[in-house]
C-alpha cells in the first residue's frame, strides 16, 4: 500500500485529535517504524489495520 495513504490518515489522526494522541496510537499498534511513512514508498496493508484498529 502507498505511503501516501499512511501519511494522510495520520495527518488527519493528529488534526482531529491531537499530536498526544496520534503519538498514543502509533505506541498501542506496535507499529515497526514508529510513524515515519514516506509517501512515496510501499507498505503492508496490516501496519494500517493495525493503526486503523488502535484508534477504535
Amino acid at each position: 500500500m502507498k505511503g501516501i495513504i499512511f501519511t494522510q490518515f495520520l495527518e488527519m489522526v493528529e488534526d482531529k485529535w491531537g499530536l498526544s494522541m496520534l503519538d498514543e496510537l502509533i505506541t498501542k499498534a506496535k507499529d515497526p517504524i514508529n510513524g515515519a511513512y514516506n509517501a512515496v514508498d510501499t507498505y503492508d496493508h496490516k501496519q494500517l489495520v493495525n493503526l486503523v484498529v488502535e484508534l477504535q
